[in-house]
């Protein structure tokens, strides 16, 4: 029986440091099959970043559309990230797997991301697009782009937010001699810095070093019940990768379903997204065109609990036969 396998990817991530006037490159192979959030824990290891609770970090699409500024329910930013409600600033809606709408509130009377900043009417909703990191394979992810823009918040207030530039170089087949020692693990091809000003390209760390940095970050260690992820982020995982239950997968596991999950295709995730704005948007016409009368308030939040807003007013709130 002939077993297939996936291709895998030459990236290389460059970070611009310009008042150095430096450029550091990683230059790395990685399976095809890797998730954005297994991406993100090699960059972290090919760039010696600390992670800490307070982290945060998303991918976006390169280049970025000429209405980048102006944002609006039209032209909504397009982020890959963990979705979850702790890491969202406003509500999020599902339209389909691995995919939200992430939204103020139809019903909350000044609705705007303060991240945004931007000077909206209070009529409007503000909304962007979430793809979650966990369902989105580097294959789809380059597959609409050959370049990505990653950015990285350490959650520590004297640190500035460290953005790389993500390029696609080549597509390597499996059976390449390159990968035969490879497995699942990355392999680093090239670590490098450029000055500007001399102009001089060198080695900056050892090779070898930072492979074994990469290897060890991807082993699961003594403790097979759980994977290298779930071991990084502490998972609470009951039950190790050869059960077919993984109905106790932390979020963060390889074996979670959402690793699993297929996203839609580019053409149906773009009507999901137009069906969810409407949506949202008729609901926040019918909200302000009876704020001033007697409103009967019929919206359930995603938890399935009544009108976070109109359950605290005088509005009637709706109640569930």
């Amino acid at each position: 029986m002939v077993v297939f396998r996936d291709d895998f990817y030459i990236v290389q991530a460059s970070q611009v440091e310009k008042y150095r006037g430096k450029e550091i490159i990683r230059t790395v192979l990685v399976p095809a099959a890797f998730s954005l959030l297994q991406l993100h824990v090699v960059l972290l290891e090919l760039f010696g970043w600390d992670e800490t609770r307070d982290s945060y970090h998303s991918f976006r699409h390169l280049p970025y559309t000429k209405n980048e500024n102006n944002l609006t329910t039209e032209n909504p930013d397009v982020i890959y990230q963990l979705v979850s409600p702790d890491t969202c600033e406003g509500w999020i809606k599902n339209i389909a797997p691995g995919l939200f709408i992430e939204h103020t509130h139809p019903h909350d009377p000044a609705p705007l991301f303060s991240l945004h900043n931007l000077v909206q009417s209070k009529d409007l909703l503000t909304m962007r697009i979430l793809r979650d990191e966990r369902v989105y394979k580097l294959r789809q992810v380059f597959g609409i782009s050959p370049m990505i823009e990653y950015e990285y918040e350490s959650g520590i207030e004297t640190h500035t937010a460290r953005k790389l530039c993500l390029t696609l170089l080549e597509t390597v087949s499996p059976e390449s001699t390159l990968l035969r020692q490879s497995d699942e693990c990355p392999v680093i091809l090239e670590a490098l810095s450029k000055n500007q000003i001399p102009p001089r390209k060198e080695w900056d760390v050892d090779l070898w070093s930072l492979q074994e940095k990469l290897t060890a970050a991807h082993s699961s260690g003594v403790d097979s019940s759980k994977c290298y992820l779930c071991r990084r982020y502490h998972g609470g995982c009951t039950e190790g990768p050869t059960f077919l239950d993984t109905a106790n997968c932390c979020d963060f596991c390889l074996h979670h379903q959402l690793q699993k999950i297929e996203p839609l295709q580019e053409s149906l995730a773009q009507l999901a997204w137009e069906q969810g704005r409407e949506e949202l948007i008729i609901e926040r016409i019918k909200f302000l065109n009876q704020h001033e009368k007697d409103h009967q308030c019929d919206w359930w939040e995603e938890t399935d609990e009544p009108c976070c807003f109109c359950s605290s007013s005088v509005f009637s709130v709706p109640t569930k036969g």
